[in-house]
């Protein structure tokens, strides 16, 4: 976007990864807590409903947990299912290392975006981040290192694209709104549908790996 006296210019052709986002981080989270605590998920009743409640109440707990490693190196996950009890814990640099491969991808794919509205990445004045994942300390290290600018993060950074398409769809004072290309979009094979929702896990406490 280039800001102008009387609002924004899109340049060039918005770039993402196809079936990406916060969903599949909270995901890594869940895979490592199976892997660290394999018995209670062995041999579970899908069509139980105490069964999907508890897994339920884990994604949520996954959720949570990712979201306080933006700011704690460490954190423990409750594990309650009808088959075992018991807490894993994640540190910050295991759960980096897993999702880097992922956030990668979007730095190439912002690469792309610069690229293709005719700029090279030293003429940015900053990179601001939006979104929940924007929080995470991974994010901004990358974008900074890889690209040479510095980043800053919107105030709202869950809410900044939903607010950004409302305001996107009110009348112009100054004529009709601006047509965004279609978006071009890096397939990820492989990928999936995942199951997600909001949290409450606890950060700290003993417990497994």
């Amino acid at each position: 976007m280039h800001k102008e006296a009387h609002g924004f210019t899109l340049l060039g052709r918005p770039e993402g990864i196809e079936r990406l986002g916060g969903i599949d981080f909270d995901e890594v989270v869940f895979e490592h807590v199976v892997q660290g605590l394999p018995e209670a998920f062995e041999g579970l009743d899908e069509s139980d409903p105490a069964v999907l409640s508890a897994v339920a109440a884990i994604r949520r707990d996954c959720r949570e947990a990712k979201e306080a490693l933006s700011s704690d190196t460490e954190v423990s996950v409750p594990v309650f299912t009808p088959a075992a009890q018991g807490a894993v814990r994640l540190h910050r640099s295991e759960f980096e290392a897993a999702i880097r491969p992922q956030v990668e991808e979007t730095v190439e794919a912002l690469r792309r975006a610069i690229g293709s509205a005719g700029l090279a990445p030293a003429q940015l004045s900053a990179v601001l981040l939006v979104g929940g994942s924007s929080r995470i300390p991974l994010v901004g290290q990358l974008v900074s290192e890889q690209l040479g600018r510095p980043v800053a993060v919107d105030a709202d950074p869950k809410n900044a694209i939903a607010m950004g398409a409302v305001l996107s769809m009110l009348p112009s004072p100054s004529g009709p709104a601006a047509q965004v290309p279609s978006p071009r979009w890096v397939g990820r094979p492989g990928s999936r549908w995942r199951r997600s929702s909001p949290s409450a896990a606890r950060r700290t406490g003993s417990g497994r790996r």
